[in-house]
């Protein structure tokens, strides 16, 4: 309206003037038209860059999710890899002190087995030449009878001595068979422990190579 205004003053006197101004006036909506439509399109355009930035955006922030899990998931990886290391390690310290035990205790009672056989021998042969003495000296009644009573009493302190050492043999003996039933369970515990940190290096608990096979280096019994 404010053009048609303008456009109306500027016409004057002049009769030409007067008709053509109202011609421009009536191209000036089309154009607007023009324009309205111009900016819808870039709005349109605007409006779909904008929705492709928001999902890029969203796939973002995805995907920081995912990094941030996978962090996650690789720390827990990590200290379990090293409390399975540090458990091996420790398994295999123990087994190794216990063996040396075990193979030590062994050796004594295997040697004091031998010394109370050798004293059981010695026994016995005391004994033999106790009784061959007491046959020899059977004719003289009363010296018989003295000596007899000293070599019964010393008898009966050798068959004493005898027992009490082949008690002592026998629980030496027991002993040695329970060590090695306890060498026997150590083995097959390593053996367990083993198999566990295998299935952890095939299920990717443990990286190939991070830790040392227990039965390795443990010395045999």
């Amino acid at each position: 309206a404010g053009a048609r205004g303008a456009g109306a003053q500027a016409s004057g006197p002049s009769g030409a003037g007067a008709g053509r101004e109202p011609a421009k006036a009536r191209l000036r909506p089309a154009e607007m038209q023009a324009e309205l439509r111009r900016l819808e399109t870039e709005n349109a355009a605007l409006r779909s860059e904008l929705g492709h930035e928001r999902y890029k955006v969203q796939q973002l922030g995805k995907l920081r999710d995912q990094a941030s899990v996978s962090h996650k998931r690789e720390l827990e990886a990590r200290q379990a890899e090293a409390r399975a290391l540090r458990e091996a390690q420790e398994a295999k310290q123990w087994v190794e002190k216990r063996t040396s035990f075990a193979q030590n205790e062994k050796a004594e009672l295997i040697q004091e087995v031998k010394r109370l056989e050798a004293l059981l021998r010695e026994t016995e042969e005391r004994e033999a030449g106790i009784r061959r003495e007491l046959e020899e000296l059977s004719a003289d009644n009363a010296l018989v009878a003295d000596r007899a009573s000293s070599y019964d009493r010393e008898l009966q302190r050798l068959r004493k001595d005898a027992q009490s050492s082949a008690a002592k043999a026998k629980q030496a003996e027991q002993r040695v068979q329970l060590l090695e039933q306890k060498r026997v369970e150590d083995k097959a515990k390593i053996k367990a422990l083993a198999e566990q940190l295998r299935c952890a290096v095939e299920g990717g608990v443990i990286a190939p190579g991070a830790v040392q096979d227990p039965v390795k280096g443990v010395p045999p019994a």
